[in-house]
């Protein structure tokens, strides 16, 4: 990729200049890897939001349960396996 340059504003009306080398981008596997990553994320989508469980829902609350899903904290327990247990 090619690198940048630019002028950052500082106070009192002085500028900085900001330099950014080339950088040589993606290495093969790198590239296959990020592109392995990004169809899995695309997939693993449209699974969860195609899934059969969204039509239960009223219309009304089917956007806003997924966005809940969608930040959704890892670190928060799953109530629905613990409340099985």
């Amino acid at each position: 990729m090619i690198g940048q340059t630019y002028q950052r504003p500082l106070m009192g009306g002085r500028t900085e200049t900001i330099a950014h080398p080339d950088s040589p981008g993606y290495t093969p596997e790198q590239r296959e890897r990020d592109r392995s990553f990004r169809t899995a994320m695309v997939t693993l989508a449209a699974e969860i939001l195609a899934h059969p469980w969204w039509e239960e829902l009223p219309a009304g609350q089917k956007f806003d349960a997924q966005m809940a899903l969608k930040h959704l904290d890892a670190s928060e327990p799953d109530t629905e396996s613990t409340a099985a247990s």
